[in-house]
């Protein structure tokens, strides 16, 4: 039996916490990586027990697709309904990174008596490379973490707070899909956790950036990380703003689009983790909500953002239902099509491409990892086949060389080479 310390030696490792959460030796501890932000287990050997407690819980091991309920597609899992979507409120809806839908419906789930509170990540005031995740009781501390993170978080430690809370409470969880299915898969294997989760919300997600990618574009905009108090990845109205806050009160804008930030330098491959260059789920399979920007041309025009929805179970169908009765969010049916459509490339990139990367970034070892997903059928030619294995030839070998570490000496045509590279994969 392996330990999830080799699931990071393998690249797999998402970095969840749940290992940590369930070790009932305290053998396992999260530590940050300072370079990259990206969370690993550190494993105190002489206390383990190889009890398997950990593994049990482990996404990169168990991670699975199969559930079905009312209807299912091979790239979302089981869903019921989809929806375009937005907050009532209008300036959280500006605010917000896209609609501000999961806000709107955690704040009206807390005010109408569905959940006691909700598990929401938010950057650190003061220290705006790291996160927290924490758990809102109040309006103000759900709407404190409006807006998306875009950094490694780690839920080891709200696992735990989670479990020390009184089995009468319900709480909603907004996650990544590699968090929802940790967490869903410590609610199988701990029935006091499972009456506490009454809602599980999951962000559609082509990979998170490291630090470093952050550090490339502070260096070219020449700003210290000791000035910065504050970093809001989106708002500003839609798709929004990269807004960094300085200790002097002047803040710098930067456009969604623009190359330092998702135009090149957090899109970038090369500041990629290889565990999302494997992921095999942008959606979140295990959730009960899927929740996406709506990139479409009908919202092109769209300046107040609009998010696209997914419902995958019935409780979730309700809430977003009870949350528009309420007047608290504005919903219309839409296919689910269209929610494919919008985040087509990340879809494309975790699903048909999967075995590709696990073989390619993986090897010999990648038949003990994601032993529950069944792979996406879809017909792929010799063309693409070439085209997938030389962009992950040049992953592993970015990953040998850790050519992110020095990429922030190297002049700007080197990242729009990677930008180039990551067409491969489409």
């Amino acid at each position: 039996m392996f330990t999830v310390s080799e699931i990071y030696s393998h690249g797999v490792c998402v970095g969840c916490g749940a290992c940590a959460a369930v070790c009932i030796e305290h053998a396992i501890k999260m530590e940050q990586e300072p370079g990259t932000g990206l969370f690993a287990p550190a494993v105190d050997h002489l206390a383990c027990t190889r009890c398997g407690r950990c593994l049990a819980v482990c996404p990169a091991v168990h991670w699975s697709n199969v559930v079905q309920f009312e209807q299912t597609h091979p790239a979302l899992g089981s869903y019921v309904q989809a929806y375009s979507a937005f907050a009532t409120e209008n300036k959280l809806r500006v605010d917000a990174a896209s609609g501000g839908f999961v806000t709107a419906l955690l704040q009206s789930l807390l005010k109408n008596g569905h959940i006691d509170g909700a598990v929401v990540s938010r950057r650190v005031k003061g220290e705006p490379l790291r996160s927290e995740t924490i758990l809102a009781r109040t309006q103000e501390e759900i709407a404190s973490c409006k807006g998306s993170v875009y950094s490694p978080v780690c839920f080891s430690g709200i696992f735990e707070q989670l479990n020390r809370v009184p089995e009468s409470e319900r709480w909603a969880i907004v996650g990544l899909p590699c968090h929802i299915q940790a967490l869903a898969l410590m609610v199988a294997r701990i029935p006091s956790l499972g009456r506490k989760v009454f809602l599980s919300i999951s962000l559609v997600c082509g990979h998170v950036p490291t630090h470093r990618a952050y550090r490339y574009s502070l260096k070219r905009m020449k700003l210290n990380e000791s000035e910065i108090v504050d970093i809001n990845n989106r708002g500003d109205g839609w798709p929004g703003f990269l807004r960094i806050e300085l200790n002097d009160g002047s803040i710098e804008r930067v456009p969604y689009g623009n190359a330092l930030s998702w135009g090149m330098v957090f899109s970038s491959p090369l500041f990629t983790s290889k565990v999302c260059h494997v992921c095999p789920d942008p959606g979140g399979f295990a959730a009960d909500i899927m929740v996406c920007d709506a990139w479409l041309p009908r919202y092109k025009g769209n300046q107040e953002g609009v998010n696209l929805v997914l419902t995958k179970t019935t409780r979730g169908n309700e809430m977003v239902l009870d949350a528009q009765r309420f007047g608290d969010i504005h919903i219309e049916d839409c296919r689910v099509d269209d929610f494919l459509a919008a985040n087509k490339r990340i879809f494309v990139a975790k699903t048909r491409n999967h075995s590709i990367a696990m073989n390619c970034l993986v090897g010999r070892n990648a038949g003990l990892f994601h032993k529950n997903i069944q792979e996406y059928e879809m017909t792929v030619g010799m063309c693409t086949h070439l085209k997938l294995w030389c962009y992950y030839f040049h992953i592993k070998l970015a990953g040998i060389l850790r050519l992110d570490r020095i990429a922030g000496f190297l002049p700007k045509v080197f990242l729009f080479y990677w930008k180039f590279i990551a067409l491969l994969k489409r």
